[in-house]
């Protein structure tokens, strides 16, 4: 904490201060590709989606609790808000799809094991979310 406020009054930029997602909470979720939208995994019969008929996909999917004040909703908070003189402490979840990058060629895909190009540098890979590095998703001082 001590480190935070020393940067941010010595007057450090806010996005080098945001780390990469920790993916504490990676759940499965259904994926409807042709409504571009999670379907309840109830609501899923045969592998099709309940709305147009579509297969639907499972995917990895990181899940952040964010709070919004229904009043002002630029308002969001990790933890429960107060707007207008009103207490916001029902959470939403934040969802962002779960990925594997390379750090070297900067190749991404939803799967483990996938083809770098020959020119790849280091082809370290790290499994990261999409949203990674901003406000739920990220971490200070990585």
């Amino acid at each position: 904490m001590r480190l935070l406020l020393a940067l941010v009054l010595l007057g450090a930029p806010a996005a080098a201060l945001r780390g990469p997602c920790d993916l504490k909470a990676v759940e499965k979720k259904t994926w409807c590709p042709t409504c571009v939208m999670y379907v309840p995994r109830a609501d899923v019969k045969g592998g099709a989606c309940p709305k147009d008929k579509a297969k639907v996909e499972t995917q990895d999917v990181c899940v952040k609790q964010v709070y919004v004040a229904k009043c002002h909703p630029t308002t969001i908070g990790l933890k429960p808000v107060t707007c207008c003189g009103i207490l916001y402490d029902k959470g939403t979840d934040d969802l962002a799809k779960v990925y594997w990058l390379c750090e070297g060629c900067k190749e991404k895909a939803y799967l483990r094991d996938f083809r770098h190009p020959d020119t790849c540098p280091n082809r370290k890979v790290i499994k990261t979310c999409e949203k990674s590095g901003t406000s739920p998703h990220s971490t200070i001082g990585k």
